[in-house]
């Protein structure tokens, strides 16, 4: 199986896949609104994306959360700096 690419502008999703190890590839300017990015994720068969997003949606998983605070502001200057 090849490895797939998810894509997200959703902060939140994208924070908590970069504090649950899930490498993020690269930032992509948003195709409809110039002063938006889309974070890009690499999927892998060793960890399906659609179960852990569906399992982000449902509340069902947890986090310490000093941690994801600085996943955060990691997530945050890479943004601003539009450095990967």
């Amino acid at each position: 199986m090849k490895n797939e690419e998810y894509k997200t502008s959703d902060m939140g999703i994208a924070t908590t896949l970069l504090y649950f190890g899930f490498e993020l590839l690269r930032l992509e300017p948003h195709q409809e609104r110039k002063n938006k990015k889309v974070f890009v994720f690499l999927e892998s068969k060793e960890q399906p994306l659609e179960e852990f997003i569906m399992k982000y949606w449902n509340g069902e998983l947890e986090v310490e959360p000093i941690k994801y605070f600085r996943v955060m502001k990691e997530i945050k200057a890479r943004l601003y700096s539009n450095v990967l």
